[in-house]
């Protein structure tokens, strides 16, 4: 907890999560993030924080995420092709 503004610190390793299954080389330098209200507009990094701390939902979803990615995939092939595209139900 930052004492001044008193918004969650999150500590994130640099360069991945550790090496995702490979042999660490060397131990990662922990970096400080301050959650403020300039850099959390829409209350997404308080929402990530509070699901890992505390447990329970984050939002957006990845089904959220989902359905975004699926309207951008839409969107390009009907660039692509000059027709109308179908965006799947996610």
């Amino acid at each position: 907890m930052d004492k001044q503004s008193k918004m969650p610190v999150a500590q994130a390793g640099v360069g991945g999560f550790g090496g995702c299954g490979r042999a660490r080389r060397a131990k990662e330098p922990k970096v400080s993030v301050a959650v403020t209200a300039d850099s959390d507009h829409c209350g997404n990094l308080r929402s990530f924080y509070n699901a890992v701390r505390r447990g329970g939902q984050v939002y957006p979803s990845h089904i959220d995420g989902g359905r975004a990615v699926a309207v951008v995939f839409a969107a390009e092939e009907s660039a692509i092709t000059g027709r109308a595209a179908a965006v799947p139900q996610i």
